[in-house]
Formats: C-alpha cells, sequence, structure tokens
C-alpha cells in the first residue's frame, strides 16, 4: 500500500527524475484546466446550484477551474505537500483527506470527480472508499491495463498505480460497491486528448447511488 508521504514535493515536482511519476513543475495551466472543467460541465450538465467533490484533488486545480466558471465545488487529498501548496485561490476549498470527515461532516454533494485517482489505492480500501462516498453520483477517469500492463505507458510511469485492470473489472466492481452505471465510453471530447490515439488507454464511466 503507498502511504500518504509517498505523494511528496518529488512526486509532484520532479517526479520524471526521482522515478516516482510523471508530473514535472506540476502546475496551474488554464488553457488546459479550464476548457476540461466546462467539458465536464456540460457534459454531466452541472448547473451553478449543484455542488461537486474532487477525490484526489492534488493542487486544487480543477477546483479552481470549477470555481472560476461559478460552480460550487471542493477537494480532498491525501497529499499534505499538495494540500498545503494548493492554489491560493482555492485553499479554503481544499481539505486533507484525514480532516476532510470533519470539515464535510454531513455534507451531501450532486456530483463525486474521481480522475486518475481510483488506481492507486488498494483493492480494499477503494472499495471501502466507494461505498462510503457522500453523493448521488460520480464520474471517473482510470487508466486501463491488460494483462498487469497499461495500454497507455505513460501510465506506467507513476509507481503509485497499483490496480491494472480493464473496463470489465471496473464495471464489475463499481456494482459491487453499490454504484449503478449510466455511461461508459473508451474517449470523451474535450479529455485526455493527447490519449486519443491509444487504444482503449482510459475508461470515462457515470453512475448513480443505488
Amino acid at each position: 500500500m503507498v502511504t500518504s508521504e509517498f505523494y511528496s514535493e518529488d512526486y509532484y515536482e520532479r517526479g520524471l527524475e526521482t522515478g516516482k511519476s510523471n508530473y514535472q513543475n506540476y502546475r496551474w495551466i488554464p488553457e488546459l484546466t479550464v476548457p476540461f472543467a466546462m467539458s465536464l460541465i456540460d457534459f454531466l450538465e452541472i448547473n451553478r446550484e449543484h455542488s461537486v467533490l474532487e477525490i484526489g484533488c492534488a493542487k486544487g486545480f480543477l477546483v479552481k477551474g470549477f470555481r472560476w466558471l461559478h460552480r460550487r465545488a471542493w477537494g480532498v487529498d491525501i497529499s499534505t505537500y499538495a494540500v498545503e501548496n494548493c492554489d491560493p485561490e482555492v485553499k479554503r476549498y481544499i481539505f486533507h483527506t484525514e480532516e476532510c470527515c470533519r470539515v464535510l461532516a454531513g455534507e451531501h454533494y450532486d456530483w463525486c470527480i474521481g480522475k486518475d485517482v481510483w488506481e492507486h489505492n488498494d483493492v480494499p480500501v477503494l472499495k471501502e472508499l466507494l461505498l462510503t462516498i457522500p453523493a448521488r453520483n460520480l464520474f471517473s477517469i482510470i487508466p486501463l491495463a491488460e494483462n498487469g500492463k497499461y495500454n497507455a505507458f505513460a501510465n506506467e510511469l507513476d509507481a503509485s498505480h497499483i490496480i491494472r485492470e480493464n473496463a470489465e473489472w471496473w464495471r464489475n466492481f463499481f456494482a459491487e460497491c453499490n454504484w449503478k452505471e449510466t455511461f461508459f465510453a473508451y474517449k470523451l471530447d474535450g479529455m485526455k486528448e493527447a490519449y486519443r490515439h491509444t487504444p482503449k488507454a482510459h475508461l470515462f464511466i457515470t453512475h448513480e447511488r443505488i
């Protein structure tokens, strides 16, 4: 199991040098993040009254994108480094995983976003998390694998990736965690465009709570 200490400054700022990740100088790039947030808003039909929780938000850049577009968004992350160095504009909306239960107690969200995050967990830990997410709907982007190797080589560069499974495994797993599938695809416009020519690089999938 990967501990929270793994997601340090080296992970985000010098990932390629240290062999921890494919991140390098992880920073706010509005020309990428804002269009991505808008694509999510359009696809998921997130209106201004909806609430959004991003799990695995890192420095909060997607939360900032949502906030720039006048959506009510919050984020949580396991990395102390990422939370302490989150974007100043959204600092009050970003929480460490250890404190989120206290800070966000009693909240219930219209959408939970899990982008490139579920694969970092051991299966039992992930199952417990998915069973307890306080949201009505779930949107996930997950790197896909076959025979223990990711279909897109770039996903092999993150040393904290644990789960390497195909789409059917993930679809069955969500069902076991009491989520009803409402959509799935291997490509979505405006999302992960760099992988567009890699077959089944990622799974894009939505669920509603059973």
